[in-house]
């Protein structure tokens, strides 16, 4: 996806995600659902029910400055949500001190 997307003309790495570039990735599969701001506006418990439904997240780190995948959370450490960031060397990032956004996209079948 990230390839998909530095070809198609978004920075994933920068403050704006052009939101309409992920569907284009196969518009018969990926549908937008919505934005959230604040890293708070949506709960662990909710980001872990759509992680296990196969949502795509895409979480807003560095207060405002990055964006990264969301592939997973750590099971004894409710705060860690594992990720995918092509731009920097790391795995996870703090649910309550780092997340700042969300952007989800759902999966059709």
């Amino acid at each position: 996806m990230v390839i998909y997307l530095k070809v198609r003309g978004s920075r994933m790495n920068m403050v704006m995600l052009s939101e309409d570039v992920v569907p284009q990735i196969d518009p018969s599969r990926i549908k937008w659902a919505g934005m959230y701001q604040g890293g708070t506006s949506v709960s662990q418990a909710t980001l872990i029910d759509w992680l296990s439904r196969e949502r795509i997240v895409i979480a807003n780190v560095m207060k405002g400055h990055h964006f990264v995948l969301v592939v997973g959370w750590d099971n004894e450490n409710k705060d860690t949500f594992y990720i995918h960031d092509p731009g920097f060397d790391r795995a996870s990032y703090s649910y309550t001190q780092d997340f700042v956004g969300y952007r989800i996209f759902d999966m059709l079948k």
